[in-house]
């Protein structure tokens, strides 16, 4: 609970206030950031779940910064108006084809000259890409998150491969599927020039990266995909 509470304030973070210092001041939460955070739970999360993740917050910070002072988000937490909001995730799902069709457009999009050419068109492609391939190859955000490059994801001959471990499934059965035939393409254009850009000095082997030139975080790609299918369906999945 606290680590994936971490991982989305963190998310949130990376995403929300791009100006923010690095993972050091992430655990020296300001109280304008805070409330940020809070209202931005409220915007997109049922009453159950906003209580969650400032609780895990507020823990996280209690283990891995003792000394910092709690006070203001434990009041944080009280004081919090629930607004007898509970989520109906049916009403969230949409079709794979229209999710598919999103990504491919956020991607088409970003590229000028079959190029993206700054950070932003960078995030745009990567996180069209992220929604295109859930869609077609549906996986837990664990997993999805964790991906990386001569590890899950392979090319065998002219294919590539979403190869996970059982050891690393939810059910302990291996994933060994062929990357959507129709995303390849895609797939290299990110490999060859989009993650180089996110990427920076980055020399490692994770396949998502974010902004910050670091492995992009589970709460940073949820928070990509909410944002983008809000804006084009008006609910976000």
């Amino acid at each position: 609970l606290v680590a994936s509470g971490l991982g989305a304030w963190l998310g949130w973070r990376d995403m929300y206030r791009k100006q923010a210092a690095g993972p050091r001041g992430a655990l020296n939460p300001e109280r304008a950031d805070a409330v940020a955070y809070a209202h931005y739970l409220q915007r997109h999360f049922a009453d159950a779940t906003v209580a969650m993740r400032l609780m895990a917050l507020e823990r996280a910070v209690f283990l891995l910064n003792p000394r910092f002072d709690r006070l203001y988000l434990k009041a944080l937490r009280r004081n919090i108006q629930p607004r007898g909001v509970c989520k109906n995730k049916r009403a969230r799902i949409q079709d794979s084809d229209a999710l598919i069709s999103l990504g491919i457009e956020l991607m088409e999009g970003s590229m000028i000259d079959g190029k993206a050419q700054t950070s932003r068109d960078a995030v745009q492609f990567r996180t069209g890409l992220q929604i295109a391939v859930l869609a077609a190859r549906p996986k837990r955000m664990k997993n999805f998150g964790a991906l990386e490059l001569d590890g899950d994801l392979l090319e065998r001959g002219e294919d590539w491969w979403i190869s996970i471990r059982g050891e690393e499934t939810k059910n302990g059965r291996p994933i060994d599927v062929p990357f959507p035939p129709e995303l390849v393409c895609y797939l290299q254009s990110y490999l060859s020039h989009v993650r180089t850009l996110l990427a920076g000095n980055y020399q490692g082997r994770r396949l998502w990266i974010s902004r910050r030139r670091r492995p992009q975080s589970m709460g940073s790609i949820a928070y990509g995909i909410r944002r983008a299918t809000a804006s084009k369906f008006g609910r976000s999945v």
